[in-house]
């Protein structure tokens, strides 16, 4: 029995809730133990959330909204914790060591122009102190290894952690889609997905390489510049002018540069889209003769997509060329303003140091659209990712599952209304109430697109419910219309992960009328199936499927019409009959037939159907004759 506090609602769930969330930051104590300063104790962090949850549900008025308010606080401390997990994680990684050994290459290679001019100076003067040559010699050789080993560490570093963001990306599309609503599905195609994970993820594995390159190059320039105007004075002004202008060519650059990557991204998703359909449907398009059309098809996305691409390349190209003449020019410029206004000799000292630090600049100057360019890409693919990671998800609220022993029902729908896109309010099912007692058999009748597969659909919570409730009483095992097979034997299809009971696995094989089949491969229930079961027909493929679902030993059986000539002819059948989104009668078999309309129309066109085909068997006879006696009956009623 549940506990009540002074609030309203089970203490249960109030408790389950802060349970929860102390769990969760005793576990993110663990990831912030290194990072937060010694002496800091979780246990006020703790106390503040518990707070805050109690002063959030003393402001809910009702029971329900109290409830609401624990699930919302709940996600709420969930995102909050998984945020400071991440954002430590990433700071940890590009931080630690990244952080070190881009500094230190970054004052290596702007002291080397220093101590170029120190040993310049040293070998023009008059006066030589072997000590001091020597020091100068040895600071060189200290420099140059402290700027190699700390650009090796560097960049190991940060390919590393790099190749841990793009894992950990991949991971996260991955389990993303597994948990993605039919809306969030409708927004991003097969190709789409791969690409978020060949192509997004990768570049975001670059990021931590590019950043570090971006500052740290900013910062190289800065110096080198400061170099520039100790060593020449004002002469060093007229060298920034050029430098400037290259600098201010990097916003119309970039924002050119997004556009086209852009819409790049936008013309492949659309490309591997098309591609990845065409192949699905290649039995159909060979079969209607529809190969030149979808070449062309394919042609035509394949040169979209290389105008953009040839139009990014060109932008690169063009900032290329551009960066790599600016030192030469800059250069030229600095030599000139010494001679104007005089400020510094041009002497050997004064000539090799400007080159030297010149030279030092050459490398930001070139990277510089690199790198801007590489952030670009990481800007637009961050974009991409952070849709869709953040995209619709199945909600847990859309089917409540009650364990099978506690009620002598299986499924039970309350003026329950759903939607395929909830955003748009157009009710897939709407006003539906059905009540489906343990033991009974259901068939759900209907023209095409009465919404018979969307009802399926919303006993299994696949569809986003916009009203009503939608209880199952126990577990649920569901066949599909399209069979869906693995690639792997045949028993692995049937066991799917379950452990072996050779008399259930009989069973299911024997009540499916899997036996023959299976007797006739060489190999039995241990044969391979192709890939998508090529080599299996639909109807073996449809009755492993079914035994699947029959080993799984489920409280509730989903069919979705797993049969596609079965006869009508079961008496023992309740039927929905839906038309236009609604179930417009329900009943027994014999209740629907006296009724008439929708039910009676649906098995006249059966009978029509199956009268064409040629003569009939006993049983559809029976179900025919049967069917004329109650038509009979009706008009004698009529005329009475």
């Amino acid at each position: 029995m549940s506990l009540c506090c002074s609030y309203g609602f089970s203490f249960d769930v109030y408790a389950r809730g802060i349970s929860w969330i102390c769990e969760e930051l005793y576990l993110g104590s663990y990831c912030l133990q290194r990072t937060i300063v010694d002496g800091v104790n979780l246990f006020f962090l703790c106390a503040f959330y518990l707070f805050l949850i109690i002063a959030i549900i003393g402001k809910c008025s009702t029971r329900s909204s109290r409830k609401d308010c624990v699930l919302v606080v709940v996600s709420l401390c969930c995102a909050l914790c998984s945020i400071g997990y991440f954002s430590v994680g990433l700071w940890n990684l590009m931080a630690k060591n990244d952080e070190f050994n881009h500094m230190s290459w970054t004052i290596a290679v702007v002291v080397s122009p220093l101590i170029l001019y120190a040993f310049v100076n040293y070998a023009n003067g008059n006066d030589r102190n072997l000590d001091e040559g020597l020091s100068i010699v040895g600071c060189q050789v200290v420099t140059k290894l402290v700027e190699s080993l700390s650009q090796r560490q560097w960049f190991f570093d940060s390919r590393r952690t790099g190749m841990r963001m793009r894992s950990a990306l991949m991971v996260a599309v991955y389990q993303k889609q597994l948990k993605l609503s039919s809306l969030g599905r409708s927004r991003h195609s097969t190709g789409e997905i791969v690409n978020y994970i060949a192509v997004d993820a990768y570049r975001m594995g670059e990021f931590p390489s590019w950043f570090h390159s971006s500052w740290s190059f900013v910062l190289q320039l800065f110096l080198a510049i400061g170099i520039l105007l100790w060593v020449v004075g004002l002469g060093a002004l007229r060298g920034l002018v050029p430098l400037l202008i290259c600098g201010l060519l990097n916003v119309p650059f970039a924002n050119m540069l997004q556009k086209c990557q852009t819409q790049f991204m936008i013309a492949q998703d659309e490309q591997l889209r098309s591609t990845s359909e065409i192949l699905n449907s290649m039995k159909i398009i060979k079969l209607q003769s529809w190969e030149d059309k979808f070449k062309n098809l394919i042609e035509f996305l394949r040169e979209n997509e290389f105008k953009w691409l040839a139009e990014t390349q060109f932008a690169k190209a063009f900032g290329t060329l551009l960066y790599w003449m600016s030192p030469t020019i800059i250069s030229s410029v600095v030599f000139l303003g010494c001679i104007i206004f005089g400020s510094a000799p041009l002497n050997a000292s004064t000539i090799f140091t400007v080159l030297a630090s010149l030279r030092s600049m050459g490398d930001p100057v070139r990277m510089i659209p690199e790198a801007l360019s590489s952030l670009v890409q990481v800007k637009v693919s961050f974009d991409r990712l952070n849709a869709f990671l953040l995209d619709d998800e199945l909600k847990n609220d859309e089917l409540r599952r009650i364990p099978f022993q506690k009620s002598d029902k299986s499924v039970k729908i309350q003026s329950g209304n759903f939607s395929w896109d909830p955003e748009i309010m157009i009710t897939t099912l709407r006003d539906v109430n059905l009540e489906i007692r343990c033991g009974q058999k259901v068939a759900v009748c209907g023209p095409v697109g009465a919404g018979k597969s969307s009802l399926l659909y919303a006993v299994l919570g696949e569809i986003p419910k916009i009203s009503g409730t939608v209880n199952a009483f126990g577990s649920i095992a569901y066949v599909s219309q399209t069979s869906w097979i693995q690639g792997g034997t045949i028993c692995d299809n049937i066991l799917y992960g379950k452990p072996m009971d050779k008399t259930k696995y009989e069973k299911a094989i024997k009540a499916c009328a899997l036996e023959k089949d299976i007797n006739n491969f060489n190999h039995g229930d241990l044969t391979e199936i192709g890939q998508r079961g090529l080599n299996m027909s639909g109807g073996q493929k449809q009755r492993i499927q079914l035994a699947r679902a029959v080993y799984n030993n489920a409280d509730i059986y989903l069919l979705e019409d797993p049969f596609s000539a079965v006869d009508a002819h079961i008496a023992a059948i309740l039927f929905n009959v839906m038309n236009g989104c609604q179930i417009t009668q329900s009943g027994s078999y014999e209740e629907l037939l006296t009724a008439g309309t929708a039910f009676e129309q649906l098995l006249n066109a059966y009978r029509d159907a199956i009268t064409g085909l040629g003569p009939l068997n006993n049983e559809t006879k029976e179900e025919s004759q049967k069917l004329d006696m109650v038509q009979s009956e009706k008009k004698k009623k009529r005329d009475y």
